[in-house]
C-alpha cells in the first residue's frame, strides 16, 4: 500500500480500515467531534497534524483544526492554544 493523492478518498462510517487502505487523514465526522472539543475549551495543545497534509487529498483534517484553534484564538474563546511539532505548525 502506497501513500498516493487522489480525487475521491475513500471515507469510512466507522474507524474500520479496510485491507489495502491506509488511514490518511480524519474524516468530516471526526472534524466536527473535535471542532466541538475545541470550541467548548479554556486551553488546547495540539501536537502531530491530523493527516498527511502535504498531499492535499488528505489535509483537509489539520488545516480544520488549524483554523478552529485559530479562530477560537482570535476570538478569545480560547485563552490558550499551543502548537506544537514542526509539522503542525506547518499545518
Amino acid at each position: 500500500t502506497s501513500c498516493e493523492a487522489t480525487d475521491s478518498p475513500l471515507i469510512t462510517e466507522t474507524s474500520h480500515i479496510p485491507s489495502g487502505y491506509m488511514g490518511l487523514d480524519i474524516g468530516p465526522r471526526t472534524i466536527e467531534l473535535y471542532r466541538k472539543f475545541i470550541s467548548q475549551s479554556k486551553s488546547v495543545v495540539w501536537n502531530g497534524p491530523m493527516g498527511v497534509f502535504e498531499i492535499p487529498t488528505y489535509a483537509t483534517g489539520s488545516f480544520s483544526i488549524a483554523k478552529e484553534m485559530g479562530d477560537g484564538t482570535q476570538e478569545g474563546l480560547l485563552s490558550s492554544s499551543i502548537i506544537g511539532g514542526g509539522a503542525s505548525a506547518d499545518a
